[in-house]
C-alpha cells in the first residue's frame, strides 16, 4: 500500500474490497456501494476501479510518475484482453469481514515474461500531459499532486490499443 492508502485505512472508518490480492481500501460518500465488492480479476468489469469509472470518479497520485502509481492502465488492458497479457490465478487463505477463513481463488490480467513484456506506461502519461488531461502538479514538482477523470484515462488509453500504439505507449519488450 502507498503511504496514503496506509494513512488512510489507520484512520478512518472505511471498507477493503475482497479480492486477495488487489484489494482497494474505500472511504468517503460512496464506500458503502464499494464495500461488497470481491471480484476475482483485480482488474475486471466487477472490480472496484470499474465501480470508479461508473460513478464518474477521478484517479490522483501524489508524487509519484505513471510507471509507479497509474493501476487503471491495467484495468483497460483487460477489459480490451491485449494479447500482451493473460490471466493468472492465484490461490490463497482468505479472512471475510465475519473472520471466516477460507481458501479462495483469484485472478490478475498479468504481462507476459517470456515474452519480455515489461510495463512501460510512463509514455501513456506523457501524453495525458501533453493533451491536458491530468491535472495538478507533475512528480517532484509542488505536492506531485494530479488527477484525471476516470472517464478520460480510459477512452485515451483505449485509442492507444485500439489504434495499435500499446507497444509505443504502455508496454516495452525486454
Amino acid at each position: 500500500m502507498g503511504v496514503v492508502t496506509e494513512y488512510a485505512r489507520l484512520s478512518y472508518e472505511g471498507y477493503r474490497t475482497g479480492h486477495l490480492i488487489y484489494s482497494f481500501f474505500c472511504v468517503g460518500a460512496n464506500s458503502e456501494e464499494l464495500k461488497n465488492i470481491n471480484n476475482k480479476s483485480g482488474y475486471g468489469q466487477d472490480s472496484p476501479i470499474s465501480k470508479l469509472l461508473e460513478l464518474k470518479g477521478k484517479v490522483a497520485s501524489v508524487d509519484l510518475d505513471d510507471q509507479d502509481s497509474m493501476t487503471m492502465y491495467h484495468f483497460v488492458e483487460e477489459i480490451l484482453q491485449v494479447d500482451y497479457q493473460y490471466f493468472k490465478n492465484f490461490y490463497g487463505q482468505y479472512e471475510d469481514r465475519a473472520g471466516v477463513v477460507s481458501t479462495q481463488d483469484y485472478t490478475l490480467f498479468v504481462r507476459d515474461l517470456e515474452k519480455g513484456v515489461q510495463t512501460d506506461v510512463n509514455r501513456m502519461g506523457e501524453i495525458l500531459w501533453k493533451e491536458g488531461l491530468y491535472l495538478g502538479n507533475r512528480p517532484g514538482v509542488g505536492n506531485g499532486m494530479r488527477s484525471i477523470a476516470a472517464k478520460d484515462l480510459f477512452e485515451r488509453t483505449s485509442k492507444e490499443i485500439i489504434e495499435g500504439r500499446e507497444i509505443e505507449t504502455l508496454y516495452s519488450i525486454e
